[in-house]
């Protein structure tokens, strides 16, 4: 008698199973981002979009997205002027990019500042500034309050995080293995 694995069905049917588990946790993510998402503070603020793409295989890596988009989705995860999050993965090319204000010093955490006069790219797309506080502290004369974040997106995914884990473990126990070996009598 031989024994044989059928190394690539299992292989296949695998990732089919983990796919699925994938699929419904960024379904999930999205449903929750969705109805959990921050209202921005004020009308002229756009408002956030989530936005999802389904989970597909890039070779061993099982790929899907939820995203909140916009300026709003920024400010509202990690801040903003004084009060901005340094733990922000992006803050640096943030910093580096021309959606920086060029009067404001470069270190994370300083006060949103007054621009120069002139069209600029910004959070919220393109914009026009008079010019008539330019290098000086919009907080501290309280027309632009810096805004704390709130983690809401980092959150709800930290508190799917266990769900997901568990739900791959159990895939894995139900897995049945069984049917990939295969006997032959010579």
């Amino acid at each position: 008698m031989s024994l044989h694995f059928n190394r690539e069905l299992c292989k296949r049917d695998l990732m089919i199973a983990f796919s699925g588990v994938v699929q419904e946790f960024i379904a999930k993510i999205a449903n929750e981002a969705e109805s959990s998402k921050p209202v921005p503070p004020s009308s002229g603020m756009p408002h956030i979009k989530i936005t999802k793409n389904d989970a597909h295989m890039i070779g061993w890596h099982i790929v899907g997205q939820v995203m909140a988009e916009g300026g709003w989705a920024v400010i509202s995860e990690f801040g903003s002027g004084s009060l901005m999050e340094l733990d922000n993965p992006a803050l640096k090319q943030y910093i580096n990019s021309g959606l920086w204000n060029s009067t404001r010093p470069r270190s994370p955490g300083a006060p949103i500042m007054g621009r120069p006069r002139g069209p600029y790219s910004g959070l919220f797309g393109q914009r026009y500034s008079k010019g008539n506080a330019v290098g000086r502290s919009l907080e501290r004369n309280r027309k632009y309050r810096p805004i704390k974040g709130t983690a809401w997106f980092r959150a709800i995914f930290k508190l799917n995080q266990m769900i997901f884990l568990r739900r791959c473990m159990m895939v894995l126990q139900q897995f049945p293995m069984h049917r990939y070996i295969i006997g032959s009598v010579k």
